[in-house]
């Protein structure tokens, strides 16, 4: 039984991040379209996923040129 709800816990913790990791995404990617820079700000809460985002950016548009 103790096994079942440690699964359950993990599922729940792993589709919350998942989740969170989503929106950051999502907001980050339209602050960087709509302001056409890579200085935009942080998701508040979400500081290291947000730099991790904007850095991956980075890479990727200088991987184009």
């Amino acid at each position: 039984m103790k096994k079942k709800k440690i699964g359950i816990i993990l599922v729940c913790v792993i589709l919350f991040v998942f989740i969170g990791v989503k929106v950051v995404l999502n907001t980050l990617v339209n602050d960087v379209i709509s302001e056409q820079s890579l200085e935009v700000d942080a998701v508040s809460g979400a500081t290291v996923s947000s730099k991790c985002i904007i850095k991956a950016i980075e890479n990727a548009l200088q991987s184009e040129n």
